[in-house]
């Protein structure tokens, strides 16, 4: 079983709007710095799926430690706007402290055993680390990132010198030895770097540098602040995590989770998804309250629906660009839920209103009118154009079966089909997850990041859609799209 470690609150967070800086309080913490994880509840910062029988055996297995529980600390709202009175009509960001977070047994691995890259080889390889001090990046001496997740990247939409891939990553821990583990529940990267046969370069930071490696403090400028800061009216709240980001014009704009508390085998329950953007590049992001998606009754916004039908299957997305609209791929809290699509106006990413889902047949107002695209389980999905398929390609986490498939579509809306398992826990032991697609993919080999939680890193690998381009789509039994009735989750 693993070591129930409370959670406190360390040094204050800061969120920038404009020029004003607002303090907040941090993310939950936890005390003595990294723990190892063993026995823990095998969900990543989006939860992953462990590593370990009981959490300390082989193959990547799911591990059984206890889960995290609402008790304990569950404190206030915090300062600053705390819900009371407050329009969303009037209002578009909220700051505020975050208040205290109770206790969670959610702890990870030492990351300072990440240990060398893990091999695969054949059609699907790993090419290198992009985080952690075993990586060319060396992140946990320039941007004081010993041990992070996710890594999910995006083309900015820039041109020329200022054309560069952003990548947001989860739960990120630093100086193990410090108070806290140097803990932040979100951390952004940089790079120009869009030739990945040999990895990912990430320049070095530079505060106020909209283009340098990392967002950072004047007074720390080797350590990646958080981005993103909680919102604060959330009275449970462990931590809040990016599940996609995409770049519309100037604005980049991140979907992310506020997770409640984290459950045993890829699960967690979250209270809300919502949206928020960046006007420079990511150095600063502000959250639009109006973008929230409730997934549990908060009531502290007026003017913003509380539980609107259908948006509990929208708390983690994958973004995509296409003809003038962004699709938005979503799924409930934890890793065995379908997949469902909307699509907006790409002028409107902000007015949830705005929004069509796929109802089977036609684009229609009301989230609970979306239907499966691609059946349960599907986990931290990415979707892109494949120009050497001529096909849309979505890459996801299985977590029933611990593998990651490749599905195709000539459409956003489907019909999608599997098309190739592109390995399993046998392949890569150590509780692999969120494979996020690298926009800088191109040919046959589609890049994208992988999250080893042994060792608590990103890695890069790519796989060969030669392979996939030689053989027909799967056939209709291996769509797994299963009769849904709209309506709700």
């Amino acid at each position: 079983m693993g070591v129930m470690r409370s959670l406190v609150r360390a040094a204050a967070a800061v969120l920038f709007v404009g020029a004003a800086a607002v303090p907040l309080a941090s993310p939950a913490v936890a005390q003595g710095g990294c723990p190892d994880g063993s026995g823990s509840n095998g969900s990543g910062s989006s939860g992953s799926n462990g590593s370990g029988s009981n959490g300390s055996g082989s193959n990547g297995s799911n591990g059984s430690g206890s889960g995290s529980s609402d008790s304990g600390g569950i404190g206030s709202s915090g300062s600053g706007y705390s819900g009371s009175g407050l329009s969303a009509d009037s209002v578009n960001w909220l700051p505020g402290s975050a208040g205290s977070f109770g206790s969670s047994s959610h702890a990870i691995p030492n990351p300072n055993d990440q240990g060398p890259l893990p091999v695969l080889s054949g059609d699907t390889q790993t090419v290198a680390w992009v985080t952690g001090p075993q990586s060319p990046n060396v992140t946990d001496e320039r941007f004081g990132i010993t041990g992070t997740d996710l890594g999910i990247a995006w083309d900015n939409g820039a041109s020329g010198a200022e054309h560069q891939i952003l990548m947001a990553f989860g739960d990120t821990v630093g100086m193990c030895a410090a108070p806290g583990g140097q803990w932040r529940s979100n951390v952004l990267l940089r790079s120009a770097d869009f030739d990945l046969a040999d990895g990912i370069n990430i320049p070095d930071p530079q505060y106020g540098n909209p283009f340098g490696g990392s967002p950072v403090q004047v007074d720390r400028q080797d350590f990646s602040r958080q981005i993103i800061a909680s919102l604060g009216f959330a009275p449970v709240e462990v931590t809040v995590i990016p599940t996609a980001g995409i770049a519309v014009g100037n604005t980049q704009y991140i979907n992310y989770m506020s997770v409640r508390k984290w459950g045993p085998h890829g699960t967690w329950t979250t209270n809300f998804s919502a949206i928020a953007f960046s006007t420079n590049n990511g150095e600063t992001w502000t959250t639009d309250v109006r973008t929230i998606r409730f997934n549990a009754p908060l009531d502290v916004l007026s003017g913003v629906p509380q539980l609107a039908p259908g948006n509990a299957n929208f708390q983690m997305h994958a973004y995509l660009r296409n003809a003038g609209f962004v699709y938005g791929f979503g799924t409930p809290n934890g890793r065995y839920g379908a997949a469902r699509v909307s699509r907006v106006p790409e002028a409107q990413m902000l007015d949830l209103g705005a929004y069509r889902y796929w109802n089977g047949s036609d684009w229609v107002p009301g989230a609970g009118n979306a239907v499966d695209v691609i059946g349960a389980p599907v986990a931290e999905m990415s979707v892109t154009w494949s120009d050497y398929l001529g096909e849309y390609v979505a890459l996801f986490f299985n977590q029933s079966a611990e593998q990651v498939e490749l599905w195709t579509s000539a459409t956003p809306q489907g019909p999608w089909a599997l098309d190739k398992v592109l390995f399993d826990a046998v392949d890569l032991p150590g509780g692999f997850y969120a494979p996020f697609i690298h926009p800088a993919s191109a040919g046959n080999w589609l890049y994208f990041t992988l999250s080893l939680w042994e060792g608590y890193n990103v890695m890069l690998l790519r796989t060969d859609l030669g392979v996939v381009a030689a053989h027909p789509q799967a056939p209709a039994e291996h769509q797994r799209v299963p009769a849904v009735t709209a309506g709700g989750p």
